[in-house]
């Protein structure tokens, strides 16, 4: 494993053959995990935490990105982003979110984020939005977690915010 993540590697001395044993269930799906467990075992693949969103970092909200990634004078295209910190008790861990689940999660579009900042003339307050929509809500993100020297970091394939009664809770 690297970093949590199995990996299997196969060189010019690799001999495969095909078994016949038996290697029972095999589990399908995502792993319900604690950000201690991640830390521990340091990242892994199809992983989910629940936790609340205590903070959001510098690079959320309208961004502007390289439409292919390639170096040189490139005209960037807008995209939203979430740079979340989500703490679950245990610990925290960073999670970033694509623009897919970003609208789905602030029920801000691209094209509403875009008139926010135009009419506010500052692509930052997309972000200041977004936080007081979800800064202390309860999220369940899942994804690929990988550790390295500035901790545990997801990138999230799926966010759902989890109505909470906090009263009661």
């Amino acid at each position: 494993a690297w970093k949590g993540i199995p990996q299997l590697n196969l060189g010019d001395n690799t001999e495969v053959e095909r078994s016949d044993k038996d290697i029972g269930e095999i589990a399908d799906g995502t792993t319900e995990k604690t950000v201690e467990d991640v830390v521990r075992i340091g990242g892994g693949l199809d992983i989910s935490i629940t936790g609340t969103i205590v903070d959001l970092r510098t690079g959320s909200g309208l961004i502007r990105r390289c439409p292919q990634c390639i170096h040189g004078h490139i005209e960037p295209v807008m995209d939203l982003r979430l740079k979340a910190t989500v703490d679950d008790g245990t610990g925290a861990i960073s999670a970033v979110i694509g623009r897919a689940e970003t609208e789905k999660i602030t029920g801000i579009t691209l094209e509403q984020a875009e008139e926010i900042s135009k009419t506010k003339g500052d692509m930052g307050a997309v972000a200041n939005k977004m936080a007081s929509i979800l800064i202390l809500k309860k999220v369940t993100v899942k994804g690929n977690v990988m550790t390295d020297d500035f901790g545990p970091q997801m990138i999230v394939h799926s966010a759902d915010i989890s109505n909470v009664d906090v009263q009661s809770e």
